[in-house]
């Protein structure tokens, strides 16, 4: 009996011995295939941020474990860095960039932190352009910052709170001590082989139009975004988020800015809300995309650069409050 759980005790060290290794490896050559950047600090807090191209100011805003490349490897990025002067920030705890250590990042913190990033990078009455989760963050932003804004996109965003299913992974990697041990381990390798794939494969629809989830986004995805530290924070936004739409969308009416909402009318939850934030936004407009679903800047790019224009054309017009 002695030997016989010897011999598993052996064989679990080596496992989990074997899963550090992978995961060390992997993160370090992922650093090396997707390199960071640029980075600015604010609030001693190092934020990763991408600048290119010139004209007038817009910053994408990535959604829920979204990382800089979900926009740098795009069909937008070309298009839009030939218009415009762009600014890709990971969000505090995702990608390259750092989160505070003695506070949670939700939306008021994040659009604070990014605030302060923005104004050091000396960009000023930027449109924001905030996808899913990332709108949540660019509400939270107009709120407290409407008189240095031009204005706001919503892509695919729905902030209004909703039942959420709970996620058995996300629960693992935010639980403490036990989930950094298994984040640094297994977590990875079994990731990388067959949870996210599996997860892929059923949410190649959000692409709609698209057949398949593009090869960028794929390889991005697969490597970057199962970097511990970026799937420990997205774990944990997906706590912290949900708890902050509530107040969130009761003070709308401070975002008093031109608003335009996108959504396509594949994308339920999105589609769904984009009524509702017409009518709740003191300035808004809603363009629904017929045919499309989730990630409209893939599918649809050309959209999204008619809407920014929309918007910047708005923002002439409109007096803004004093």
């Amino acid at each position: 009996m002695k030997k016989i759980l010897g011999v598993l005790l052996a064989i679990i060290t080596v496992i989990f011995v074997g899963g550090k290794i992978y995961t060390d490896i992997l993160v370090e050559r992922v650093e090396v295939e997707y390199p960071p950047v640029s980075f600015v600090t604010v609030e001693n807090v190092r934020l990763h941020y991408l600048e290119a191209g010139s004209g007038p100011p817009v910053v994408l805003i990535s959604g829920g474990s979204g990382k800089l490349q979900d926009f740098s490897l795009s069909p937008l990025y070309e298009l839009i860095v030939n218009k415009y002067r762009v600014i890709i920030i990971d969000r505090p705890g995702l990608g390259y960039s750092e989160k505070p250590s003695n506070e949670e990042v939700s939306p008021d913190v994040q659009a604070r932190l990014i605030h302060a990033a923005l104004e050091k990078l000396g960009v000023e009455n930027p449109i924001i352009v905030g996808q899913s989760w990332g709108g949540v963050i660019a509400l939270a932003y107009a709120q407290s910052y409407s008189n240095e804004l031009s204005g706001i996109v919503l892509l695919g965003s729905s902030p209004y709170p909703r039942e959420r299913h709970t996620d058995f992974f996300n629960v693992i990697a935010r639980t403490p001590i036990i989930g950094d041990f298994i984040l640094h381990t297994l977590y990875v390798p079994i990731g990388r082989h067959w949870v996210a794939p599996a997860i892929m494969e059923q949410n190649k629809d959000y692409f709609a139009p698209l057949e398949a989830v593009p090869e960028s986004y794929y390889d991005s995805t697969i490597e970057l975004g199962l970097r511990p530290s970026h799937v420990k924070a997205s774990a944990e936004e997906t706590i912290i988020i949900p708890a902050s739409l509530a107040t969130l969308v009761s003070d709308l009416e401070k975002v008093n800015l031109p608003v335009i909402i996108v959504a396509g009318d594949l994308d339920t939850h999105a589609f769904e809300q984009a009524v509702r934030l017409e009518q709740d936004l003191p300035i808004s407009r809603v363009v629904i995309v017929e045919g499309a679903n989730h990630y409209l800047w893939f599918s649809k790019p050309e959209v999204v650069m008619d809407t920014i224009q929309e918007l910047w054309d708005w923002s002439e017009e409109f007096v803004y409050p004093e």
